[in-house]
């Protein structure tokens, strides 16, 4: 997975897709990021960031980050 800071807020994709998904600031917190469907990143860290369903369906999963090289 890769995650990138945009001027919007964020974009991240999937190892193995093509396909970006755009994470916007949620209200005035800087460490929530949120998409189209109401999934979220939450940065508890510089090297650990929480993920969320939209729907509130599943715990969140946790990403730790291993590089800062961003292979397509």
């Amino acid at each position: 997975m890769a995650i990138l800071e945009t001027r919007e807020g964020l974009k991240a994709k999937f190892a193995g897709t093509t396909r970006w998904v755009e994470y916007t600031q949620k209200e005035n917190r800087s460490v929530d990021f949120v998409d189209k469907k109401g999934n979220n990143y939450r940065f508890l860290s510089e090297n650990e960031v929480h993920w969320m369903t939209g729907e509130g369906n599943r715990p969140p999963g946790v990403l730790y980050k291993i590089s800062d090289e961003v292979q397509y």
